[in-house]
């Protein structure tokens, strides 16, 4: 299986699920039941450890950096010393180097913070005769995985009638193909 790539909505609200007379309506989408060949529920797992390699790559960077422009301006001074160039101060030049690497630094620490504190997801994808379509993405496995079956009960029995609402937190109409050869990946719908 391809890894899922998708994109979080940082707004959520409750979307309305209503399975009846034969079709599932997923806010204003609609999905006859008798097209749905199957839904299935996938975790979406904030991948951490990536997340933490790169920060210790950026970091590395960063200091590299300003290791680099402070010998450069301790090879500056030296030189400005031999040619006695007034105005010239080497000093506020490597503090402005560590300061921008401290900068760099903060910024990378806040975004890992950020990327650690993701929570996973999991989304409902509804495979019809087409291509794969998320049909809806939720912080609540119970809730997304008893949509589900629900769904493939109301394939083999289309007079149930259920009601429910979701908290959504992704687009409707998000395209994946996560198996075969073939990966798309994510298409968004326009």
């Amino acid at each position: 299986m391809s890894r899922l790539l998708c994109s979080v909505a940082r707004n959520s609200e409750p979307l309305p699920v209503v399975l009846e007379r034969g079709v599932l309506w997923i806010g204003s989408a609609a999905y006859p039941l008798q097209n749905i060949a199957r839904a299935q529920t996938i975790a979406i797992v904030p991948d951490r450890a990536r997340a933490v390699r790169r920060f210790v790559a950026q970091v590395l960077v960063w200091a590299t950096l300003a290791v680099g422009a402070a010998l450069a301006v301790t090879a500056e001074q030296v030189r400005i010393a031999q040619a006695q160039v007034p105005h010239a101060d080497p000093d506020q030049l490597r503090h402005l180097a560590w300061a921008a690497a401290l900068v760099l630094f903060a910024v990378s620490t806040i975004r890992l913070m950020v990327l650690l504190s993701r929570r996973t997801y999991y989304v409902m994808i509804i495979e019809t005769a087409g291509s794969p379509r998320t049909a809806l993405a939720s912080y609540d496995e119970r809730e997304v995985s008893s949509l589900v079956a629900e769904v493939m009960n109301a394939i083999h029995n289309p007079e149930v009638h259920y009601e429910t609402r979701v908290h959504n937190i992704t687009n409707i109409g998000e395209q994946y193909n996560v198996s075969g050869q073939h990966n798309l990946g994510k298409q968004v719908a326009r």
